[in-house]
């Protein structure tokens, strides 16, 4: 099952007022937490997978303001017709055939907030992505790249780019078979003859779905537009 870890001080900006670690571990399980451990400044939960809005501080913040009826209603979140284009390649239909995406623009990040993200992106990875198989999330900083963007496939020793938390090119067959993450995913592309890739309009790799992130695109507390 998922988990979260909530820092009572932050979560009580997101709730817009302060609470206590009892307030946390008395309300939670009402909501359908199980309460995992305690501390002096956090509690961390377990939450079913189903309810995919757990997975975050605000929309654990929202489930609870509407419980305790602090405010009721679902928040309305403006979203502008696209003026950026991603096309897709027909090269990736026999291996990772779908890509949605979207532009989040003038964010405020700090470390705490990206942490979350990736904390937010796994659990979303393990539960309805079902450990990436059906699906998997990238999140990038937009302003490092141009688009439009293309996901296609490649040969996997015909490229190279540095993966995330490496400062080395690898070729997508290195990947697949020298990082972790490659090597803990690589059942989910190496039976096709080409791999999926995200790249801008400049052919710079954003991404290797559902394997791993390009360096180049990491996500800092200093981005403040992203692109999903």
């Amino acid at each position: 099952m998922p988990v979260i870890t909530l820092n009572v001080a932050r979560f009580s900006r997101f709730l817009g007022r302060s609470i206590t670690v009892e307030d946390l571990t008395k309300w939670l399980p009402w909501m359908g937490f199980d309460i995992e451990e305690v501390g002096e400044e956090q509690v961390k939960v377990e939450y079913n997978p189903n309810r995919i809005d757990f997975c975050s501080y605000a929309g654990v913040a929202r489930a609870l303001k509407g419980f305790l009826e602090w405010e009721t209603g679902l928040p309305r979140y403006e979203a502008k017709p696209p003026k950026e284009t991603l096309y897709i390649d027909k090269a990736v239909a026999d291996v990772r055939p779908y890509m949605l995406a979207a532009i989040v623009r003038n964010i405020s990040l700090d470390e705490e907030a990206v942490a979350e993200l990736m904390e937010m992106q796994e659990d979303l990875h393990w539960g309805i992505g079902r450990d990436r198989k059906k699906a998997s999330i990238g999140i990038h900083n937009l302003d490092v790249v141009k688009p439009p963007f293309k996901y296609t496939a490649v040969e996997p020793t015909s490229v190279k780019f540095v993966p995330l938390g490496k400062t080395e090119e690898m070729t997508p067959k290195e990947i697949l078979e020298k990082h972790e993450k490659g090597i803990a995913y690589k059942h989910l592309v190496d039976w096709a003859p080409r791999v999926p890739l995200l790249v801008d309009s400049e052919d710079r790799v954003l991404s290797m779905p559902p394997i791993i992130n390009g360096e180049l695109t990491r996500v800092t507390e200093y981005t403040r537009n992203l692109f999903l």
